[in-house]
Parts: structure tokens; sequence; C-alpha cells
């Protein structure tokens, strides 16, 4: 084989190397990118979760509220004089109804924030 052959050969050579060196070097760009799009979205995922974790705290201790509340009042209607008929009864049988229903609607938003944080397998 003469000198230009192989000058020849061994240009072809180097360039396939730094072909190979770039493509090598652009999977390796692309592997980066998803990484960091994953962990992009990991950490919006991670604050959506630590929010839905504060919003079923306050939703548990407003419940826990309105329960307290809900005793109060039945223990004062109880305590009043239920067949009388009087207004102040009628309102705290409202009260009661009230508070009853916004428990329920409260528990059942708390359920439903509970199903969505958590992981689904």
């Amino acid at each position: 084989m003469n000198p230009i052959q192989e000058s020849k050969q061994e240009l072809e050579a180097s360039i396939r190397y730094a072909e190979n060196a770039i493509s090598s070097a652009k999977k390796t760009i692309e592997s980066m990118a998803t990484y960091q799009e994953q962990t992009g979205r990991e950490q919006a995922l991670q604050a959506q979760v630590k929010l839905l974790e504060e919003r079923i705290a306050d939703m548990t201790a407003d419940m826990v509220g309105d329960a307290a509340t809900i005793k109060k009042l039945r223990d004062e209607k109880e305590a009043s004089s239920g067949p009388c008929g009087c207004q102040a009864y009628r309102d705290l049988e409202e009260r009661v109804e009230f508070y009853d229903k916004e428990l329920q609607e409260m528990t059942q938003g708390v359920y439903a924030l509970l199903c969505l944080s958590s992981p689904r397998q």
C-alpha cells in the first residue's frame, strides 16, 4: 500500500472516531435533558402533594372544629325545651342541620383529596 492510501485510511479512521465521539456526546446531552425534565416534573408533583397535604390538614382542622360546634349545638338543643315550638329551638335545629351538612361536605372533600394525593400503584 502506498503512503497516500495509508494517509487516506488514517484520515477516514480519524473521521469515524470523531463521528462516534460526536454521536456519543449527543446521546449524553439528550440523556441529561431527559433527566432534567423528569426532575422538574418530580419537583412540581412534590410541590402539588405538599399543597394537597396542607389543604387536607386545614380541612381536617376545620372538620374537628365543626364537630365540636355540632356537639355544642346538639347539647343546647337537648337542654332547651324541644316540644314547646319556640323559635330559639327551631333556630338551633337549623344551625345543627347546617353544620351537619358542612361537616359531611368537608369530610367528602378530605377523602377526595386523600385519594388524589395517594400514590397510584
